[in-house]
């Protein structure tokens, strides 16, 4: 512990004057530019979120429109679906859940594929006991897709519900280089306060006080003649 302090001493006396006055300035400054980058990209973030899923849900809303009109046409739907998919490269796929026969299946998809074949998860066909949009993320193929399930209504009512799947690429790199942005003018911020202060400290305190020090240096070696700058010069 004696050593430790000896040390901070040691440290502290060394200092110059001009880093200990500019470090704590440093420090202030850094944090209120972190502080500042994290609350602007999280807004951004917000923002971005509720747009995506603002617009998955429009999309789910055009297939329920379209489902209504032939809830049991398939053919007409799956078309419909490849139509929507290939017009608009930041849907991944779109599928129709109902239950048949007292269990779920796909009944149209815009995935051939997946007709028959894809077992759907139980909050596939939620929306049909709840009524109640499902938004969430999901990672498939190493990809980031907002996966919203809708619930379809027709004059039938709750018949089906619709899950779309939108690529979250755009909005990921969209954060990534905001961030990016908001930290370099940050950091560029930082530097030329961190400068403006260093050279006022310079002219206005530091270079006075490196004469004062170097006439008492003087004096102190025997040099008497050597003239100190009054206090309000």
């Amino acid at each position: 512990m004696g050593l430790l302090r000896a040390a901070l001493q040691r440290l502290d006396r060394d200092l110059p004057i001009a880093a200990k006055t500019v470090l704590p300035l440093v420090t202030m400054l850094v944090v209120v530019a972190a502080g500042f980058s994290v609350a602007a990209i999280g807004l951004l973030d917000d923002y971005l979120r509720t747009a995506e899923a603002s617009r998955a849900l429009g999309i789910a809303r055009v297939v329920e429109a379209e489902y209504a009109q032939a809830p049991d046409d398939r053919g007409h739907l799956d078309r419909f679906v490849e139509g929507l998919v290939a017009t608009d490269p930041t849907i991944r796929s779109v599928r129709v859940y109902r239950v048949v026969a007292g269990a779920a299946s796909v009944w149209a998809s815009s995935e051939a594929g997946s007709v028959g074949r894809h077992e759907p998860k139980p909050h596939d066909v939620l929306p049909l006991r709840t009524g109640v949009t499902v938004q969430e993320e999901e990672t498939r193929a190493g990809e980031r897709l907002l996966e919203t399930i809708y619930p379809l209504r027709t004059a039938r009512g709750l018949d089906a519900t619709v899950g779309v799947y939108t690529t979250l690429a755009t909005r990921d790199a969209i954060v990534a280089l905001a961030l990016r942005l908001v930290l370099l003018a940050a950091g560029a911020g930082v530097l030329v306060e961190v400068g403006f202060v260093w050279a006022l400290l310079h002219f206005l305190v530091l270079r006075r006080v490196r004469r004062l020090g170097g006439g008492f240096a003087r004096a102190a070696a025997g040099d008497f003649g050597v003239r100190l700058a009054p206090p309000d010069a």
